[in-house]
């Protein structure tokens, strides 16, 4: 779920690729939250990359004409 939050997947997107409820999804985030004393999802996302619980790394795709850099984040649980 960690890493679907840091692809910036709303409760929804998350619920329809882990096939979960939303209402689970929130659930899971809100305790999640809870236990990081996080105030939001940036928050807890600093805050577990900062403990060094996932590595995150930053792809950069290629730019398309007039277009802005589009990157997305990934992790991996240290284990």
């Amino acid at each position: 779920m960690l890493q679907h939050i840091l692809d910036g997947h709303n409760n929804r997107k998350i619920a329809e690729l882990l096939y979960l409820a939303p209402s689970t999804v929130s659930t899971v985030i809100s305790h999640l939250l809870k236990k990081l004393d996080a105030n939001d999802r940036t928050d807890a996302m600093v805050k577990i990359i900062r403990n060094g619980w996932v590595d995150a790394l930053r792809e950069i795709f290629p730019n398309r004409p007039c277009e802005k850099p589009q990157g997305r984040f990934f992790a991996a649980w240290k284990i």
